[in-house]
This record gives C-alpha cells, structure tokens and sequence, in this order.
C-alpha cells in the first residue's frame, strides 16, 4: 500500500509539473496535460483515493464559471455561450482535481512545479532571444530592425500573443526573485548566476514584448519583494534612494531601447497621430462596455451576448477599428459588467478577495504578488474571454491555494 501511495503521488506531482511546463507552449500541450490530469483523477475515483474537499471552498474557486451559468439565462447566442462555458472549463476541472487530491502539496513540491513552469518559459524565451539575435545578425541595429522585434510581430515567432506571453513570463519572474532572495545565503556562486541569468533573459523578453500594464505591475512588485528584503537590513532612505535611482535608470533604458514602448509611453502623455491605437482606443472601448452595461446593470446581457453588443455599440458610436476587430473590453471587470452585470462583477471580487485576504493574514507575500499582478493586469486586458488566459489564471489561482492550505494544516499540525 506505502509503495502504490508513493508511485501515485510521484506520478500526481509529474503531472501537475507538465501542466505547468505547458503554459506557456502551443495550446496543444496544455490540453494533453488537462487529459492526462483527469484521467489521473478518475483512476484516483476507480481506487477509492479521492479526498473529501471543503464543498465551500470547492464552490469559491469554481465562481468564474457559475458566473457563466448564471449568465447562460439571458443568453440569446447559444452558441456563443457553449463556446464560452467550453473554454471556461479549468474553473471546474483544477479545483475539482486538485482540491480533492489526498497529496499534500508541500513548499517542495509547489517549487518544483513553479520551476517545471520557468522552465516552460525560459524555452520559449530562448526561441524568442534567438530570433532577436538572429534579426539584428541580418539587418544590423536600427531603430527599423526593433520595431518588428517587438510586441506581436515578435511573439508572432511562437504563435503566441504577446500580451499573455508576458503575464506567463511575469509570473515567472516574480517567483523566481522570491526564491532566490529566500534562498540566497545557501545558493553556491553557480546557483546564483543562473538565477541571474535567468531573470535577465525574462527581462529582455519582456522588455520586447512591451506590454506596458504587465511590465508596470510586475515591476511594483519585484520592486516591493525587493524593498521589503532589504529594509531588513538597511534604512529606509537608503534603499528607497537606491530603487529610484536603479528604477530609473532600468526604465529610461527600457523605453530608449523599444521604440513601440516609447511610443506607447508617449501616448500617454503627448498628443500622438498614433493615439486611436493606444490610449484613445481603450477610451472607446470602455465608453461602449459602459454603454451596454448602463442598460444592464443587475445581470448583464447574458454570457452569450456580450460580444454581439458591444459590436452593436461600436457600429452605432461609428468606432470603426473596434467594429471592425471585433474587439473585447480589454479590461476583464468591464467584460463582466457587460456579460453579467454586478452580480457578476461582485462574485468575481470575491473569488480575487477571498484567497488574497487569506494570504495577507498568514503572510503569504509571494503568493499575494501573484493575485496582485493578475488583479492589476485584468484593468486593461480581458484574459479570461481566452484559453491562454483562462488555463494560467485557473490553475495558479487554484494550485497557489492548495499549497497555502497545506502548508498551513502541517504547521497547525507541528505546534499541536
């Protein structure tokens, strides 16, 4: 029986790991991973193994798609909602999995899986550095040869969007900066250097990459995990003099080396011809979400429609871009005001406040960042109307808790 239990929480551990390897890759991958972690879990059914989870609990991380059933009433697309209900299902198949696994996921076996997906990420990020290096080897460096490095034309290389290509690799770089400023007075002199290496690499990608909202939130909080590591040691006006100056050096050369996050900057403060497809394309986009959820303010228009009006919205307001596009609110609480309205948008906070509350009254800084970065990266992006956004968003919010809640019961455990 001890052997059988080892080999099934071996195997439970492997295939979580390739879950998170694949994240970042071709979808492809990531559905074979959900394959084969269901599988898993109905054997684990046959064998009788399966744990009893708190149903409440259960019920809390499956909110985002009970917002779509609820949503599914006033729906008139069916059509358009099946596709939604499909593509939302990780918000019923982790938790299910994971939360009724009998395998404790210690700070061991979380790290192992958080470094099978650095490891996913640090792939693509070589990919993406081979094909900046190889680019510039043929053109030379210019201003030219940059700008189709940059952005989608970039992460077009990986078929990949840019936009969650930086989400999955800021995640990555938050933790591997927790780990390594936790770790460090044991890591040997190698050690550290990869980890140097490392996060320098996630950080060019980045750079390349240029979404401004990710880069912005992930750096606040590198920034913070920082500062809090170094206030231990150090006064208060020598490390903030120190982030200033580092921070601003970083980001002057940051944007001075990109020129689409130049101008995307720019497009912040100066008046741009090129504004339509920065801010100014937000605006019109969050005026017509508005729009639509004015006249549906309890319950939406359904999680079928929301798509159909807000391309009414764009046609009748003549915004011919977004019409044209299609396009999404490009912030993910907006998006749920359209589809579901307040009951929608207040169930959704709940799902982000419940475990986050959770982590700051156990001091659980690292995993706070991570709710933290896809909190703030949801006020310009809807990543959840996407499978890449979905499939990241799931299974980190849903694998962080398990790993809070059982790291807590073996301390509970120990003082008892």
């Amino acid at each position: 029986m001890g052997y059988r239990s080892v080999k099934l929480d071996e195997l439970y551990l492997i295939l979580l790991a390739f879950t998170a390897f694949s994240i970042p890759l071709p979808m492809l991958l990531n559905n074979i991973s959900i394959i084969f972690l269901v599988c898993f879990w109905l054997f684990l059914v046959l064998k009788k193994k399966i744990q009893k989870p708190d149903f409440v609990k259960l019920l809390i991380f499956t909110i985002p798609f009970i917002i779509l059933l609820l949503g599914a009433f006033n729906s008139t697309n069916h059509k358009q909602l099946i596709i939604e209900l499909t593509k939302n299902l990780p918000f019923i198949l982790y938790p299910v999995i994971i939360f009724c696994s009998p395998f404790n996921l210690s700070k061991r076996r979380f790290q192992l899986i958080l470094k099978a997906f650095i490891a996913g990420n640090i792939i693509i990020c070589l990919l993406l550095l081979s094909v900046i290096l190889k680019t510039i080897f043929i053109n030379g460096f210019s201003i030219k040869t940059l700008w189709g490095l940059t952005h989608q034309t970039l992460s077009a290389h990986v078929a990949l969007n840019a936009i969650y290509l930086s989400l999955y690799i800021a995640i990555g770089l938050i933790f591997l900066v927790f780990y390594f400023l936790q770790d460090k007075e044991t890591f040997s002199k190698k050690l550290k250097a990869t980890y140097l290496i490392i996060a320098l690499l996630f950080v060019v990608i980045l750079i390349f990459l240029s979404s401004r909202t990710v880069i912005l939130t992930s750096s606040l909080l590198i920034a913070t995990i920082f500062f809090q590591y170094y206030l231990k040691k150090e006064s208060v006006l020598k490390v903030l003099f120190r982030f200033v100056i580092i921070g601003g050096i970083l980001g002057v050369s940051a944007i001075a080396i990109n020129p689409i996050l130049k101008w995307r900057v720019e497009s912040l403060f100066l008046n741009s011809s090129f504004k339509e497809e920065g801010v100014q394309m937000r605006e019109k986009l969050w005026k017509s979400s508005y729009e639509v959820f004015n006249e549906h303010k309890l319950f939406g228009v359904g999680s079928g429609d929301f798509k159909d009006e807000l391309i009414k919205t764009y046609k009748k307001n003549d915004y011919r871009i977004q019409y044209r596009f299609e396009m999404n609110s490009h912030n993910q609480y907006l998006s749920l005001l359209v589809s579901n309205g307040l009951i929608g948008v207040l169930l959704f906070l709940f799902y982000l406040f419940y475990p986050a509350i959770n982590f700051i009254q156990h001091k659980r800084w690292h995993l706070l960042s991570i709710m933290l970065l896809f909190a703030l990266c949801f006020v310009t992006e809807s990543y959840l109307y996407t499978n890449k956004g979905v499939v990241v968003f799931a299974f980190f919010i849903t694998i962080i808790f398990k790993h809070f809640e059982d790291t807590k019961r073996t301390l509970e455990n120990e003082k008892t």
